[in-house]
């Protein structure tokens, strides 16, 4: 244990010794041991439910504060301190990673955090009248969040070698979940006051129930990003730019479904699939891909067959096969004379067509070896062309606007530049 860091933990110590004699001596009237009960036994299972619901899982949610601000209310700020010293621990971090310090200090930590809010609940139920102490579990909320996350940040802070730690970038992270904290714990707070307790613990039911479709939701988006990951490094290991390519392909349609306006899980099946579109290119044969020339037919017919195998390829994926109609039809033309199945219009699923401007794109700015990238003037040309033959007119002219108001000006500039420079290697080898 670093020395700045023993020094830190001696002074939280010393403030919990403080703080522990104070509330003590101040507020802690007679305990209505069946609140007590109530609110520790609840938290203390709520706490470690979540943990088990939440495990394996990088989500950080924590209904400790929504229970502790009912338990505020009703019990004296010390007891209600000693609710959270006590009900917070997770048996299940105890199993897997026990370390003295971190333990005495967590437990410590939550005293203090909450005997500060239980304080300034007293203080501002005083001053304001709301209903369901509205404003004054504002503060009371605002003030656990600020002490918690203080000493979180200290302690983290002293024990890294790195002293690289951004306190508002943690507060900024922070910050983000507090609302939808509060909001819970005055939702508990009136079921708390206007039903029974066994309403209150059926909200808490309620909430985790929805957290876990929440946690199973993310596991999913968690486990189908890490199955694209793994396929780029594949696709990466077989070709170098259809890799590069995938990648450029996905920012593009990353901005052009937000231009489209289409939700963010919309928009992320379609940025995901873009990543991979071109995986099936691992069925096509080395001697096609780093050929600098131009294809003969039997060749083409060859390349063109990689949107199948790409289907074929993912279609045993559980988490991904719902999306695989947008890598199996994005080279499908608006007018029917694509491939594999020469569909059409609205036949061709909107991921797909979305994704074929974008390929479409990458193509002509990125260029080939006997082909220079287009200008920006060129590219625009290009859309209105084939807008209503190869590309949706829709989704053609978003593309357009987003180039007009110059959101890839630094692409067109890049891809020239680098073309120069790999024409210049190719001229400087073959001399």
């Amino acid at each position: 244990m670093r020395l700045r860091l023993k020094l830190f933990l001696i002074i939280e110590y010393i403030t919990f010794a403080l703080s522990f004699s104070y509330l003590y001596q101040n507020h802690s009237q007679l305990i209505p041991w069946y609140d007590f009960a109530f609110f520790t036994i609840a938290l203390f299972i709520l706490s470690n439910l979540t943990t088990l619901v939440n495990k394996g899982i990088r989500v950080n949610t924590s209904l400790d504060l929504p229970i502790l601000l009912s338990a505020i209310v009703v019990l004296d700020p010390f007891w209600v301190a000693i609710v959270a010293m006590v009900a917070t621990i997770k048996i299940n971090k105890i199993k897997i990673d026990f370390t003295w310090h971190k333990f005495i200090f967590n437990r410590t930590m939550f005293f203090v955090a909450t005997g500060s809010a239980a304080l300034i609940f007293r203080i501002s139920q005083k001053h304001f009248n709301t209903p369901y102490y509205f404003l004054s579990l504002l503060f009371t909320a605002i003030t656990f969040i600020i002490v918690n996350n203080i000493l979180v940040y200290l302690v983290i802070k002293f024990e890294k070698k790195k002293n690289n730690f951004s306190f508002l970038q943690h507060m900024i992270k922070v910050g983000k979940k507090a609302p939808s904290t509060y909001l819970l714990g005055q939702f508990l707070y009136f079921v708390y006051i206007n039903f029974d307790k066994g309403f209150f613990i059926l909200g808490i039911i309620f909430t985790c129930f929805l957290l876990e479709l929440f946690y199973t939701h993310v596991q999913q988006v968690n486990h189908s990003t890490q199955i694209v990951k793994s396929f780029l490094k594949v696709i990466n290991s077989k070709d170098n730019y259809t890799e590069g390519h995938c990648q450029r392909v996905a920012s593009y349609t990353k901005l052009l479904c937000k231009k489209l306006g289409l939700g963010p899980s919309q928009a992320n099946c379609i940025i995901q699939m873009a990543k991979i579109h071109d995986v099936g290119k691992l069925n096509v044969s080395d001697e096609i891909l780093s050929s600098s020339s131009r294809l003969t037919k039997d060749q083409k017919e060859e390349v063109r067959m990689h949107s199948l195998y790409g289907y074929q390829i993912l279609q045993d994926i559980e988490l991904l096969n719902e999306n695989l109609d947008i890598i199996l039809y994005h080279h499908e033309y608006y007018d029917g004379s694509g491939y594999p199945e020469g569909i059409r219009g609205e036949e061709i699923p909107l991921g797909a067509r979305i994704l074929a401007v974008c390929d479409a794109f990458d193509v002509m700015t990125y260029g080939r070896a006997y082909q220079a990238p287009m200008t920006k003037e060129r590219v625009i040309q290009e859309f209105k062309d084939c807008t209503g033959t190869q590309f949706d007119p829709q989704i053609s002219q978003a593309m357009i606007e987003l180039i007009e108001a110059d959101s890839f000006n630094h692409i067109f500039a890049d891809n020239i530049a680098k073309y120069e420079q790999r024409y210049e290697t190719v001229v400087e080898l073959s001399s």
